[in-house]
């Protein structure tokens, strides 16, 4: 909700290890901070995040760690994430990376809805095995959705599945050429005055001659009249995290990243 002009909550629930806290800030905009006191999944374990962001709000979502998914001993983690971005509002949903230990299962889904002129930013990062460790993944499942909705229909639709006999391609240059690190950004603004192709194409060169210099991190940009996705995948999580603010920036000009991320 909108108080004096600046975004702040209006309804909260939390219950069990899922938790927020909105540190102290002097922004328009929200600033807030998810936690999973339970300090990583399991196989079994159920974890919801659901939020409304009202009109003209401006809101930065993050979370206080990685999320760790742990060796299931039988049964899969589930993690859902719902948003609904109201008129005028923007959201920016992003998490810290996610880490996948070895014998771990996760199916995970992010739905959002968007009203005509709302905007969403979202991102989601994966980090195969524990670096500290040079874990590599042996046996592994991975289901991963995304669903994002305007009044007219589906505006983004994106389905990832990685399981135990596709580990073994990852080192292929044509998967993830040895990088540990994948993920997906996408900013989505439903009623964004569309551009022409040729507009496109500049913003889509700029962004991979701009990063191209980094040999730790490699960059696939598409750019439509609405959205821009970002496919990403760095040799490290550290390599992630220090460009991380320049790609912001790029896609959504004047970010301020959440300190969170912040090297």
């Amino acid at each position: 909700m909108q108080v004096a002009g600046k975004t702040r909550i209006a309804d909260l629930y939390q219950s069990a290890n899922a938790k927020i806290r909105v540190p102290k800030q002097h922004d328009d905009h929200l600033d807030a901070v998810l936690i999973n006191t339970a300090g990583g999944l399991t196989g079994g374990d159920v974890l919801n995040w659901d939020m409304d962001a009202g009109p003209t709000t401006k809101t930065i979502l993050s979370t206080q760690a990685c999320e760790r998914i742990y060796r299931a001993q039988s049964g899969t983690t589930r993690v859902a994430t719902k948003i609904n971005v109201e008129a005028d509002a923007h959201f920016l949903w992003l998490p810290q990376e996610t880490i996948l230990f070895d014998g771990s299962s996760l199916t995970r889904a992010l739905n959002a809805t968007l009203a005509d002129n709302a905007r969403l930013t979202a991102l989601e990062a994966i980090v195969l095995g524990r670096e500290a460790m040079r874990e590599e993944l042996q046996n592994v499942s991975l289901i991963d959705n995304w669903r994002i909705a305007g009044n007219q229909g589906i505006l983004h639709a994106d389905a990832f599945r990685m399981h135990t006999a596709q580990i073994a391609k990852m080192a292929n240059a044509a998967h993830l050429h040895g990088h540990r690190v994948f993920g997906t950004l996408i900013d989505l603004e439903p009623s964004r005055q569309v551009i022409d192709s040729h507009q496109k194409q500049i913003f889509t060169n700029h962004l991979n001659s701009k990063f191209e210099v980094y040999e730790n991190l490699n960059l696939g940009v598409s750019s439509f009249a609405q959205k821009t996705i970002v496919r990403f995948t760095a040799r490290t999580s550290y390599d992630l995290r220090l460009h991380l603010p320049d790609l912001l920036n790029e896609v959504v000009p004047g970010l301020n990243v959440p300190k969170v991320w912040r090297l």
